[in-house]
């Protein structure tokens, strides 16, 4: 055979051909390696994102409890509830608008705000967010059924879901079993679960607990695959909190605000009652109320805690405070003769102190207890006297007002003390009267309460336990004391017995309100309103128009609870209005309740025969004589 030569130019582009598909190879070659060894992060990023999706796991918000014979009763709990998420972007709006409104029923204010939203382009809450179980059976049924529809071209059609531009979400909504009770305590809970007020918003960060996550693979149709490469690090609930309410005596309190807002009709009325000898809180009340399941059928001014946010003039109540600290120092006693006369000039005012009626007991004389029990302006005045700048200050502030208590609630205003800076005549005049300063229920409440427990002031204690998802308490809330204010001799043995003589002494002023069997102490208090009219430049008090309050606790003898009343500007439709007449009644009302519910014995009190009382040994032993019947007089 004659071999085949091969001519140069051949063997020339054979050599340019492999040159030229080892530069193809080799570049090939390195374009792997940027793309798989170089960039390998950065496309493995973008496959997650493509491939994967992930989504936050709401946590189960934390019930909160009431107390009642030593057992939690629930008082807000969660419950889950179906909300619907609609997708901004939509090609066809007016199709997802007839869609909703077959399933759920829209009327026209509900489609003209869902086209309005639509058009902005961004996903959003529908406004009802609590859709029924019904309506969301047949939402998620329209997004999982598919319709067939033509595509121009092809012979094959195409599926799409019935319904879409939406996505049906379950999330936990707050009951309350017990309807408005302590809604002002208990506060609210906005769209996204953060609470907003009372101890919803206080406790947030303890009651929302923690959120989960979970990662999933997606196909190309944006199914999700299940059980392949699934991440999912579950929600942590939140802890359960436990108040020291009771929900029994808070239920007697709102029973009487009830009653007394329909007989009086007030601005308002504020409540609070609590465990004098460890600050706990057991009812906290106001009036105006509202609902929490439906907030925004009330004004918002119904949702302000009266108890805390809305100081007055305290009016008599300070007498007590005033006075006690004038027996701590060692300037007087109960039982030390004194004269009050029904009026009092002094200088840099213009009017003089006065009393309503002359202060005086026929069979002892005037005593210093007696400007506590009738109530005396002019012997609370001199009394007043008695105490230096400072000390008129440092009476004040040690019993904590001026001072917010630190109670776990939000809007707690402080009072007001400035008139105490410059402490002339006419300005210890009106303090001493309880005006020209302002202060809180709350804080006067646990002033008289370092009365009744035997002078020790205590912080309000409104949260007892947290208890985390597995039923163990995580922390238990004990009682703090403030300071000691008073000794247990002024304290137990005088002040409060002079206290109780506002009630149990024929004398006094709340003598209307006392309890068959329970022995009572506490003082009213009736201050003039402090108003501005539209027709007048300057504030002035009114004369027709007042604040009402008493403070007492009860039974004398070994205090169970401590309770303010302050009505604000009851009407006159029924008669003069003071403190013995509007609040006394309600403070009587809820502590004979709450003493029963608690079983506390009553006494039974001694048969008089002919002005004596029968003893034990008397009804044991020889029958008395009897006493001869009265006959009855005609009137004449």
């Amino acid at each position: 055979m004659t071999e085949q030569l091969i001519s140069r130019g051949e063997k020339a582009r054979a050599v340019i051909f492999a040159i030229v598909l080892a530069s193809l190879l080799g570049g090939l070659i390195y374009r792997l390696y940027v793309i798989q060894i170089e960039n390998h992060e950065q496309h493995l990023q973008t496959a997650h994102k493509q491939h994967r999706r992930s989504k936050n796991l709401k946590p189960w918000r934390g019930d909160i409890f009431l107390r009642e014979n030593d057992k939690n009763v629930l008082v807000a709990g969660s419950i889950g509830q179906h909300s619907l998420m609609v997708h901004g972007r939509q090609k066809n709006p007016d199709d997802l608008v007839k869609s909703l409104t077959e399933i759920l029923k829209l009327d026209g204010k509900e489609r003209s705000h869902l086209r309005d939203r639509l058009a902005r382009g961004r996903s959003f809450w529908f406004q009802r967010r609590k859709v029924t179980h019904t309506q969301a059976s047949a939402l998620k049924k329209g997004l999982k059924k598919l319709v067939a529809y033509k595509v121009p071209g092809k012979k094959k059609p195409r599926y799409k879901p019935m319904l879409a531009g939406f996505d049906v979400v379950e999330e936990s909504a707050r009951i309350y079993p017990f309807d408005s009770l302590a809604s002002h305590i208990l506060g609210l809970v906005n769209g996204e679960g953060k609470g907003c007020s009372g101890v919803e918003a206080s406790f947030n960060e303890q009651l929302k607990g923690l959120s989960g996550l979970e990662e999933f693979e997606i196909d190309n149709r944006r199914a999700q695959l299940t059980n392949l490469n699934t991440v999912s690090v579950p929600a942590l609930p939140g802890y359960n909190l436990v108040l020291t309410i009771d929900r029994r005596v808070q239920y007697f309190v709102e029973e009487a605000l009830d009653e007394a807002a329909k007989h009086w009709t007030p601005e308002g009325i504020s409540v609070v009652a609590v465990d004098p000898s460890t600050g706990r809180i057991l009812a906290m009340a106001s009036r105006p109320n509202f609902n929490p399941e439906d907030p925004g059928a009330t004004p918002m001014a119904n949702m302000r805690n009266r108890v805390l946010t809305d100081p007055y003039e305290p009016g008599s109540t300070i007498k007590a405070l005033l006075t006690s600290y004038v027996w701590q120092l060692g300037r007087g006693d109960p039982k030390r003769p004194m004269n009050l006369p029904r009026s009092l000039r002094v200088k840099g005012r213009r009017k003089p102190i006065l009393d309503s009626h002359k202060v005086r007991v026929k069979d002892r004389g005037t005593q210093e207890r007696d400007l506590i029990i009738q109530s005396s302006n002019v012997g609370s005045y001199l009394m007043s006297l008695r105490l230096n700048d400072d000390e008129f200050r440092s009476c004040l502030k040690i019993f904590g007002l001026g001072a917010r208590t630190g109670v776990p609630l939000s809007g707690e205003a402080p009072g007001n003390l400035a008139l105490t800076r410059k402490l002339n005549t006419g300005n210890r005049a009106a303090l001493a009267q309880g005006y020209g300063l302002m202060v809180t229920p709350l804080q006067m409440v646990m002033a008289y309460s370092a009365i009744a427990n035997g002078g020790t002031l205590f912080r309000p204690r409104l949260a007892y336990q947290l208890i985390d998802h597995e039923g163990k308490v995580a922390r238990t809330f004990e009682p703090r004391m403030v300071a000691r204010v008073l000794s247990h001799k002024v304290s137990r043995d005088w002040m409060s017995e002079a206290l109780a003589g506002v009630v149990g002494s024929r004398h006094g002023t709340a003598r209307r309100c006392r309890i068959k069997g329970y022995s009572m102490a506490g003082k009213t208090g009736t201050s003039k309103k402090l108003v501005k009219d539209g027709d007048k430049r300057s504030w002035h008090y009114s004369p027709t128009r007042t604040v009402c309050s008493f403070i007492g606790f009860a039974p004398v003898e070994n205090p169970r609870i401590a309770i303010a009343v302050v009505v604000n500007d009851p009407n006159l439709k029924h008669g003069r209005v003071f403190g013995g007449n509007v609040a006394a009644p309600i403070a009587s009302k809820v502590i004979e309740q709450s003493l029963q519910y608690w079983r506390v014995p009553r006494k039974i009190e001694e048969p008089k025969v002919k002005g004596k009382k029968v003893t034990s040994a008397t009804r044991s032993g020889a029958s008395p004589s009897k006493p001869k019947p009265q006959t009855r007089r005609r009137p004449a």
